[in-house]
C-alpha cells in the first residue's frame, strides 16, 4: 500500500503521495501490523537525469532512491544480486540489464564494478550491487536504484525533519491485518513526532 496524506486547505480536501523521510522507519519501528516499509525518491518525478560513469562511458537517465527492502516488497526480478542484500550498504547502486550491458558488456560483468555519478553538486561513486530486468510496464521509470539511506543521511539531509515532505512510503501488511481498522489507527500518527503536523494520513 502507497501511504497518502490528507490537507485540509482554504475549505478544500487536498491528497498528497509526498511524505516525510522519517515516516517509513516510524512506521515499521511503531505499528506491530506493517511488515515492511519502502521509502522512495524517483529522480523522475522531479526532472532530475544523472550521468553513470564507467570509464569513458557515461550514460545519462533517470533513477530513484529505494529503501533497503525495495526488491523484497516490490515484483522487479533481479538476474544478479539478492533481494534482501542489494540494498543495504550505503554506496551500492542496482543497474537495469540494458545499462549493465551498455556500460559493462553483460549483467554479471557488472557486478563488485564501480560507477562515478554526480546530483546536486555532489560527487558519488558507488558499487554495483546486483542487476535487475527491465521492466515492460510500470509506472515507476527508472534505470538503477540507489539507497535511500545515502539520499537521506548524506544528500538531502532535511529529508530527516519531519515538517519536511518529498518521498514517497509504501507499506506492505501482515496478512491477519485489518485494512479498514489500521487506517483508521494511523489517521492521527504524525502528530506523535510532530504535534503541528498539518497533514492527516
Amino acid at each position: 500500500y502507497q501511504v497518502m496524506e490528507i490537507s485540509k486547505e482554504n475549505g478544500n480536501v487536498i491528497v498528497h503521495d509526498a511524505t516525510q523521510g522519517p515516516l517509513a522507519e516510524a512506521m515499521l519501528k511503531d505499528l506491530p501490523e506493517v511488515a515492511a516499509t519502502v521509502p522512495l525518491f524517483l529522480m523522475d518525478r522531479v526532472g532530475l537525469t544523472v550521468p553513470l560513469k564507467s570509464g569513458e562511458k557515461a550514460i545519462k537517465s533517470a533513477g530513484l532512491f529505494a529503501g533497503k527492502d525495495f526488491f523484497n516488497v516490490f515484483s522487479f526480478p533481479l538476474m544478479e544480486g539478492k533481494p534482501g542484500e542489494v540494498l543495504r550498504e550505503k554506496h551500492s547502486v542496482v543497474l537495469s540489464e540494458k545499462m549493465a550491458a551498455a556500460l559493462f558488456g553483460s549483467s554479471a560483468a557488472a557486478v563488485g564494478k564501480t560507477v562515478d555519478w554526480e546530483i546536486l553538486g555532489n560527487k558519488q561513486r558507488s558499487i554495483v550491487s546486483g542487476v535487475f530486468k527491465n521492466p515492460r510496464d510500470n509506472s515507476m521509470k527508472f534505470e538503477f536504484a540507489l539507497t535511500y539511506d545515502l539520499l537521506y543521511n548524506d544528500l538531502v539531509p532535511n529529508f530527516q525533519k519531519w515538517w519536511n515532505e518529498g518521498p514517497l512510503t509504501y507499506v506492505l501488511l501482515k496478512k491477519s491485518t485489518d485494512v479498514a481498522s489500521f487506517n483508521a489507527k494511523i489517521e492521527n500518527f504524525l502528530k506523535n513526532y510532530d504535534k503541528d503536523a498539518m497533514f492527516t494520513i
